[in-house]
């Protein structure tokens, strides 16, 4: 089905909206809510009725649907600008007030069939709808009695509405549930949830506890704490008692745990540095004999093996391996053997995992969308959520069984500090996640935001913000302006891209061969410093536009960046410190300079500026060597910032108190 809306092609079948050469795709939201307006057009729709027509009745914030309907604004109007599609109406709700129409099919041009055919082909239809129903109902008949069918539909419901947010969602095989609860003043609680029961607080400290788990018997606890350089793996009672140190951690980071479901072992997610990637582990409780399950050969370079999923009842364990920005694979082992039973390859990235606790269903989060691996290795959408999910884990509802996710927006504001009087004011404020600023030399600010509930370039300019057109989401990612501040360079899948601000477009500066990640302007925007792991190792290159050649500039490993007066001064990527190469010669410079500062550090008028976790940015002198704190840490630093040029002050964006609850997701 075609309709025309304002002179718009809206094409129900590849949900597409087309203006003479231009053309959007929608996503699956925007694609709904659209659909709705034009089945209700000319009618105002309140606020509930359409959350029941778009969202099925599920749990919406008012943010969730003003951010929907701006997305689907947005879409219409780069289209056809100044015409108005989407008509507020205060206290009512919305209207949709375009001008709509279905578009000529080809077929309706044809002749119309006599009577005799109409007849034959209706009876064949109905012959057909028939056997097709039939089949349906056995099918459906099929898999309900099945322990390994899909389920047939669901229903959401809240499962706590606590102050603040909760996190870390784990359950016994029983269906209890025990969770963190993050209140907005800052105080955790841990809470354990039993059956037609109302949560009750367990008395156990979380001061340094980086991850908990609930045992599959719903006797115990397992948890970590990582505090002053010391790393614990501690068990205790289900009332927070008889604490137990299982293992010393002391030589990982990152740790995060997950029960095997006899109880009788403990497996790990853990790596040696921020520099190192995820392995998975297996802890045997009973002699703390550690064994290593997974070895990431040949991703040393990446993140690794993460999310443990384990199963309450059954003998299986999932894992995720990060491939890459947009791919990933579900690895599912027995924790008996540790054999791989199966490997599923997933075109997205994952956040959380989850088994069902009645059968052998692995239900799997990328960002909002939540998703089934099936048997035959394709992944099926079961609900797509208003917000990220940031933890899973099945439970029981009543009789039913049920996944519990646990989602929130968070909201994060831009401030600029001034170095001089130590003062901060509020340049950009939205209920949306704005990250990565980037000033740029028309005193404009570039950042990342989610205010359309997608992550786009957004320019605020004269105090007036706006999203930045792209042919594809631009996620969250790191970018750099050019010298002269027309352009921003980006990498994406390897490939390194240029976004020119003046005519809004993106243009390919090479191919995803290169392994580009970390990428920087060199003096003038024809020539691009870039780290590569494509030789096997980290290092910096030198990419020339004019003649297209690429060079290899570092020997000893390099990953961030800049040239200054021919001297290249760099990070690395499996040491800490900050270097310097001149004339061949490596020289370090900091000691203290962290590998998380790849994101955001800069060199100005041969001033570095960097970031320390424990005290704030600081200022490092090329000439004289000499140090000095710029801006303490804020509350709630996001580690996201940029200096401005004339050095006198710098903007960076604070996390807002969050507020989410957890959803049940009950299956009948």
């Amino acid at each position: 089905m075609k309709y025309l809306i304002n002179g718009i092609v809206f094409n129900t079948e590849d949900r597409s909206l087309s203006h003479g050469e231009n053309k959007v795709f929608l996503e699956a939201k925007s694609f709904q809510l659209l659909t709705v307006f034009i089945d209700h057009r000319d009618k105002v729709l309140s606020r509930d009725e359409l959350v029941a027509l778009a969202w099925q009745g599920q749990v919406i914030t008012d943010g969730a649907v003003n951010k929907a309907i701006s997305k689907l604004r947005h879409h219409l109007e780069r289209l056809v600008p100044n015409a108005v599609f989407i008509e507020t109406k205060p206290k009512f709700g919305y209207r949709f007030s375009a001008q709509v129409k279905e578009a000529p099919s080809k077929k309706e041009k044809q002749a119309k069939p006599n009577r005799s055919t109409i007849a034959l082909l209706l009876s064949v239809v109905v012959f057909t709808v028939c056997i097709a129903l039939a089949y349906n109902m056995w099918h459906s008949a099929i898999e309900e009695e099945s322990s390994t069918g899909h389920h047939v539909s669901s229903q959401l419901m809240r499962f706590s509405a606590h102050d603040g947010v909760e996190i870390q969602l784990s359950s016994a095989a029983n269906g209890d549930v025990l969770y963190v609860s993050h209140t907005q003043d800052g105080e955790r609680q841990l809470l354990l949830k039993r059956a037609n029961t109302e949560p009750v607080i367990i008395p156990l400290p979380l001061g340094g506890v980086s991850s908990v788990r609930l045992s599959p018997l719903s006797a115990n606890i397992a948890l970590v704490t990582q505090d002053d350089g010391q790393c614990r793996v501690l068990t205790t009672d289900i009332n927070g008692a008889n604490a137990n140190t299982v293992f010393n951690c002391d030589r990982f980071s990152d740790v995060k745990l997950a029960w095997a479901h006899d109880e009788e072992a403990l497996f790990l997610q853990a790596r040696e540095s921020n520099a190192s990637p995820f392995s998975i582990y297996k802890l045997k409780i009973a002699t703390q004999a550690l064994e290593q399950v997974s070895l990431p050969v040949g991703l040393s370079e990446m993140k690794g093996d993460f999310l443990l999923a384990s199963h309450p009842s059954l003998p299986l364990l999932a894992f995720a391996r990060y491939l890459g920005s947009e791919q990933s694979e579900i690895h599912v082992l027995d924790t008996v053997s540790l054999v791989t039973k199966s490997t599923y390859s997933l075109s997205h990235t994952v956040n959380a995992m989850a088994w069902a606790l009645e059968n052998e269903q692995l239900f799997v989060a990328n960002k909002r969308d939540l998703h089934l691996l099936a048997d035959d290795q394709i992944t099926r959408l079961v609900k797509q959520f208003s917000y990220p999910i940031e933890s899973l884990t099945g439970s029981m509802s009543g009789q039913h069984p049920s996944i519990l996710a646990t989602q929130y927006q968070p909201r994060s504001t831009l401030f600029r500090y001034s170095v001089n009087d130590q003062s901060t004011q509020v340049i950009h404020s939205s209920a949306a996640l704005n990250r990565l600023p980037r000033l740029m030399p028309d005193g404009s600010l570039i950042f990342i935001s989610d205010a359309l509930a997608t992550h786009d370039l957004w320019q605020l300019k004269n105090k007036v913000s706006a999203s930045l057109p792209a042919p594809f989401e631009f996620g969250f990612r790191r970018f750099t302006s050019s010298p002269d501040g027309k352009f921003l360079l980006f990498e994406r899948g390897g490939a390194l891209y240029e976004y020119n601000l003046d005519a809004q477009n993106v243009t390919s500066v090479f191919e995803a061969n290169h392994k580009a990640y970390v990428a920087n302007y060199h003096a003038t925007a024809n020539r691009v410093i870039y780290s590569s792991n494509k030789s096997g190792q980290w290092q910096i290159w030198l990419f020339d536009k004019a003649n297209q050649k690429h060079h290899q500039i570092t020997q000893q490993g390099g990953y961030s960046g800049y040239m200054h007066q021919e001297r290249l001064i760099y990070s690395k990527r499996n040491h800490d410190g900050l270097w310097a190469l001149d004339n061949g010669q490596e020289r370090k410079l900091v000691e203290d300079f962290q590998n998380i500062n790849w994101l955001n550090w800069q060199l100005i008028n041969g001033r570095v500026y960097f970031y320390r976790p424990d005290s704030g940015i600081w200022r490092f002198d090329l000439d004289s060597g000499a140090e000095h704190l710029v801006m303490p840490t804020p509350d709630r630093f996001l580690h996201q910032y940029v200096v401005s040029q004339d050095e006198k002050s710098i903007v960076y964006a604070q996390l807002q108190p969050l507020q989410g609850d957890i959803q049940a997701l009950v299956f009948n």
